[in-house]
Order: C-alpha cells, then sequence, then structure tokens
C-alpha cells in the first residue's frame, strides 16, 4: 500500500459527527492549526533526514483532511441544484445501449481560423461508471503523423529542444528528434507542438484524424436503495452488499456498505474496489437534486491511529532509534487491516450537499459480473462555423441520441419569474472573505433563484445599478466615503452580481452594508410549439437541425423533443452569414427534432430591491 493510499483513509476523522455551528468551528479550526503547527515542531527535531521529510508529508496532508472535514460541517448559504448523476441510465434501453450511445456520441472539434494548434473533445454526456479516454496519435491537414503524449518530462524535452532549434538559446544538438507533437492537455483538450512553430502554434496545420482508445465499464447491476432523516442506523441489502445509513444530519450523509455474508471480507483491496462505485445523491423536500460540495472515504479511527504509528516514530528517533520510511508504511498497513477487521471491513463514505437532505439515494455500482470495454476511435474533427454566404444548411450531425432533462423546468416545475413583490425572499445574500489568504478582498453576492427567465436574461444583464449604497461601523453609523470616484473604486465596486470591497482600506472597519439594486425582470414569456406543419415563414426542421428563419430574434431561445416527447440536447448553433440577407442560426441537436419550443419575453422590466447586509464574521 503507498503512503497516499493510506493517509487516504484518515479524511473519516469526523465523519460520523454531527455540525455544529460557525463559531464553534471556526474556534476548533483554531485550535486545529494550532496542533497541527506543534505537531509539524515535532516531527522537525526529528534526526532522521528520510523519516523528518516522510512524516512531515503524512502529517500535513492528515492535517489537511481533518480541516476539510470540520469546513464540510458549515451549512450552506444558498440551495443548489444539480442533475441525477444516474438518471442518463434510464434514457436507454439497458447500460450496453447507453455505452454505445456515449462512444458513438464522441466528436472532435477545432476552431482552423483562430486557434488551428487546438483540438477539443465534446462529450455527449457524462458517464456515469468508470471510464478512460487516451489518444494515440494524431494526423495534421498536410499528412504529418505525430504521436499524443502526455509525458511531462516528455514534453518539457521537447520544448527546450524546439526552442534551441528557433535561435532561442541552448545547443543545437538538442535540436535532434521529433518534429513535432500533440500535447494531451488533458483527455478532451489537446495540443499542437510542431518545432517550427514552436511556441504559438497559430500556423500549426489542423488535425485532420485523432486515433485514440476508448475503455468504458459496463457494469452487470446498479443497485440503488433510499433513507430518510429517520432511517440512521438502518441497513437495506441489495444483492450481496448491506447498506448502512450512519448519518444524517441537514447538509451531510454518510453510509457504509459491507459484504452480504456473515463474515464479509475485510481487506484493502475490497474496499478499494468500491471506490467510485457508491454514489450518494440527495433531494431537498421539494424533490429536486441537490448538487454536493464534497465527499469523502475512509475508515472511522484513521487519524488516530495513524497519530498514534507517527508518534511512536517520533519517540523511537528521539530514543536514537529512527525507524526507516519502509517500516513506517508498513505499520501504515497493519493499522489499517486492523481498522477494516473491527469494522468488518466496511467500506465508509460521506458527502456534503448545497442544501438540506430530506431523501437520500445511495447507488451502488456492483463490482462484480461486469464487462470492460475497449473501443478504438478514430475521429475527424469538425469546425463549427461555415462560409459566409452558405445557403444550404450544413450537415453537422451525432449518431447518438442525447436527452436534457434540465429543460424540463421549461415545462413548469420552475416559475417563470420572480414576482416583484417577492424579491426581498427569493434573492439569496452569501459572503465571501479572501483576507486569510493575504487579499484584502470580501465580496457581498447576490443570489437570483432558479426560474425560467434566467435563461434568457444572464446574470450579467441581470441586475443594474446600484445605489444609497452606505457602509455601516460597528455603531450603526454611515462611515464617510471620499467624493472622487476612482478613490471609492479603491474601497468599494458593485459588479456583476457582487459588491467587491476591501476591508482594510476602510478608515474604519464595515460591520454592515445597505442599499437599493436595480433588478431586471421578464415577467411575459412567450412559448410556441412548432413542427414540420408548422413552421414559421422561412424556417426549415431538417435531419437533426433546426434552420431558423432570418427575421428572428436572436434572443429567441430553441428547443426540441423529438417523437418520445423529451427534450433533446443541444450539439451546436452556428451562424449562417449573407453579404444580402439577414444572418440565420441553424440549431443541431443530438437526435432528430418532431417539434421545436420557441421562447422568447417581452422587454424587460425594472423593480428595486433593497439590501442590509451583517458583514461580521
Amino acid at each position: 500500500m503507498t503512503r497516499l493510499r493510506c493517509v487516504s483513509l484518515l479524511c473519516a476523522a469526523t465523519l460520523l459527527l454531527g455540525c455544529g455551528n460557525e463559531k464553534d468551528i471556526d474556534g476548533r479550526l483554531e485550535a486545529l492549526a494550532a496542533e497541527r503547527e506543534a505537531y509539524l515542531a515535532r516531527i522537525e527535531e526529528v534526526p532522521d533526514e528520510a523519516l523528518r521529510d516522510e512524516a512531515g508529508k503524512v502529517a500535513r496532508l492528515l492535517f489537511w483532511m481533518l480541516e476539510a472535514e470540520i469546513e464540510s460541517e458549515i451549512p450552506p448559504e444558498t440551495t443548489e441544484y444539480a442533475e441525477d448523476p444516474l438518471r442518463i441510465i434510464g434514457d436507454y434501453d439497458d447500460l450496453d445501449t447507453l455505452a454505445r450511445q456515449y462512444a458513438t456520441g464522441l466528436i472532435a472539434t477545432h476552431d482552423v481560423r483562430y486557434r488551428p494548434q487546438a483540438t477539443e473533445i465534446e462529450l455527449p454526456f457524462a458517464y456515469p461508471f468508470q471510464n478512460a479516454l487516451s489518444w494515440h496519435a494524431a494526423v495534421l491537414d498536410d499528412g504529418t503523423r505525430l504521436p499524443v503524449v502526455d509525458d511531462g518530462e516528455r514534453i518539457e524535452r521537447f520544448m527546450l529542444s524546439a526552442m534551441a532549434s528557433n535561435g532561442a538559446g541552448g545547443d543545437d544538438a538538442a535540436a535532434d528528434g521529433e518534429p513535432g507533437l500533440v500535447q494531451q492537455v488533458s483527455p478532451t483538450s489537446l495540443k499542437t507542438l510542431l518545432r517550427e512553430h514552436y511556441p504559438n502554434g497559430e500556423d500549426a496545420p489542423p488535425v485532420q484524424r485523432l486515433d485514440g482508445t476508448l475503455t468504458l465499464e459496463i457494469p452487470r447491476h446498479v443497485h440503488r436503495v433510499s433513507f430518510g432523516p429517520g432511517d440512521v442506523g438502518r441497513t437495506r441489502t441489495v444483492g450481496d452488499y448491506r447498506i448502512r445509513l450512519e448519518s444524517l444530519d441537514g447538509h451531510r450523509a454518510a453510509v457504509s456498505v459491507r459484504g452480504n455474508g456473515s463474515d464479509g471480507p475485510a481487506s484493502t483491496e475490497w474496499v478499494e474496489r468500491l471506490d467510485g462505485r457508491v454514489i450518494l445523491i440527495a433531494r431537498d423536500a421539494s424533490g429536486r437534486t441537490l448538487d454536493h460540495s464534497g465527499s469523502a472515504t475512509g475508515t472511522p479511527g484513521g487519524p488516530e491511529r495513524m497519530l498514534e504509528v507517527l508518534d511512536e516514530a517520533i519517540e523511537q528517533a528521539r530514543r536514537g532509534q529512527p525507524m526507516d520510511t519502509e517500516a513506517l508504511q508498513a505499520e501504515l498497513d497493519a493499522r489499517q487491516r486492523e481498522l477494516l477487521e473491527e469494522h468488518d471491513g466496511a467500506w465508509f463514505g460521506s458527502k456534503t450537499f448545497h442544501g438540506t437532505i430530506a431523501e437520500l439515494d445511495v447507488a451502488l455500482v456492483d463490482p462484480v459480473g461486469g464487462q470492460t470495454r475497449e473501443l478504438p476511435l478514430s475521429l475527424t474533427p469538425t469546425y463549427f462555423e461555415v462560409p459566409d454566404n452558405t445557403r444550404e444548411l450544413a450537415p453537422l450531425s451525432s449518431a447518438a441520441t442525447v436527452y436534457e432533462h434540465s429543460f424540463e423546468a421549461l415545462e413548469g416545475t420552475v416559475a417563470d419569474e420572480v414576482d416583484p413583490g417577492a424579491l426581498d425572499q427569493a434573492i439569496t445574500i452569501t459572503r465571501d472573505d479572501y483576507r486569510d489568504t493575504g487579499d484584502d478582498l470580501a465580496m457581498v453576492r447576490f443570489h437570483y433563484p432558479d426560474v425560467v427567465s434566467n435563461r434568457l436574461l444572464r446574470v450579467f444583464d441581470r441586475y443594474g445599478e446600484v445605489s444609497e449604497l452606505r457602509f455601516l461601523d460597528a455603531e450603526g453609523q454611515a462611515i464617510a466615503m471620499p467624493a472622487d470616484e476612482d478613490a471609492r473604486e479603491a474601497l468599494y465596486e458593485f459588479t456583476i452580481d457582487r459588491i467587491e470591497y476591501h476591508p482594510g482600506k476602510f478608515a474604519t472597519p464595515p460591520a454592515r452594508v445597505t442599499g437599493r439594486l436595480e433588478v431586471r425582470l421578464l415577467p411575459t414569456l412567450h412559448r410556441r410549439w412548432v413542427d414540420a406543419g408548422s413552421l414559421p415563414a422561412g424556417a426549415e426542421l431538417r435531419d437533426n437541425a433546426y434552420f431558423a428563419p432570418p427575421q428572428q430574434d436572436d434572443r429567441t431561445l430553441v428547443f426540441a423533443q423529438d417523437r418520445s416527447g423529451r427534450y433533446l440536447r443541444k450539439l451546436a448553433v452556428v451562424d449562417y452569414g449573407y453579404d444580402d440577407a439577414p444572418s440565420r442560426e441553424a440549431h443541431y441537436f443530438y437526435g432528430r427534432p418532431a417539434r421545436v419550443l420557441l421562447l422568447s419575453a417581452d422587454e424587460a422590466e425594472q423593480a428595486s430591491y433593497r439590501f442590509d447586509v451583517d458583514l461580521a464574521r
């Protein structure tokens, strides 16, 4: 077992603890920071350099995990939603079909005009199981075949070689070697590096074909059970597993998974097989899926056991009998095995969410009986532009059919707009403080609720002017502001959806801020459904695309459903420009639209929102 694998089990130290209030949490974080410094100081006294370095790394990682765990107890200031990561399973007949749709839906794209050196991979959706995307070779437009490389040292050697060959210094002999390579920045982002075009690459020929391999896990079973707040301590049995709700406290939940035998497996290998295969999904009282802010895995009691090992190693070193790093690792492994045996070989995990949990689903991707499929890929990149004066609708399709569940909000699951009289309750405020990072910056951020009008009115346009802005001191007295505008902007500024201010520059520390914020509303939305027999004049519905008429307002949004009545995910929007006519937009989808929804709004109306925010921490 590697050192990092051992220490990763420490993050469950406070896994089963309840939430505390913010002042209590601040106090615990301060105490933890003091404990960390004292502990690191003890380690610095260890005379053996190798042991000192290894123990220091373990201790620093341990305290970082403990700090993150304590911070996870802070309840979220706003409720945020996300899509159920496993809902995609229900869109297809079986998991094999899901895998095929994902593989056929991969699209390589590039911008041959402005960034020919860059190639991107568009994923049709987030594959819910283990997967890997790797690239081996690329063929450029001029026929040059290059290797795809993600080895940092090899890339660095090539860059130094290219600099030398381009007269940027270095040994000319270093210029020998390959003429170029394609750097795999990430599985979905690649960059062509050619010696003669290094470093910018604007003149590099674009990639004409990309060869690689897609590896997909296709499980045999995905088990799913549900718990509520009253089910803490209860166990659900599915297949060969027992899933227990260990805790559910507000926005945090913790579970354990054991084998369904009387003497369930107690091995690190069995536990590690479940990592990434146990998925916690939470919903609030509205039934909507909550977004999550963090997760942790590990056996409870791990930090105490690991600290015992470090303490023993420190004391032995002080007595002149230092433990070598291999012995330290072996002892960490032994303590971990003890923990697993004490907990019946259980896997433990927790997750924090952006809202209060009303129902928790635990999905277990069974590691037994599935298959791993390796698929060769050969993609020709697509350019999401067409030449000017293109009259015919250019083909831009995908063999995959992909649905977009977030569009279901258009059907009334959320309101179209906020009532002007309800802005006080609808807009939520959070505070961000970056002073502990050494930057004298704090923020007051205004969060608009999830409504349909957000699709038509971006956050950049939602808020207007701020007026009557006053910063107050602890006594409630207004802090005098300079008359000069530049001087005021050095203290504070409203931008997009937040007030940014610099507390250290105020003559008196600000304790509150009050003011009035202009808010733009779209109270009247218009929905128009059209199909092939009722299209607007000049529009076309062909294959996987809707070709809008020239006169369509560019503020009109376009959505599509297939014959099943489900919304299709949009592949791209391409502008068609003409010298002698207004431009048109083509909306391409993953699938064939049967009908199209045109969403528009009347002109925005103005409303005022008054705020009074406590800035004290």
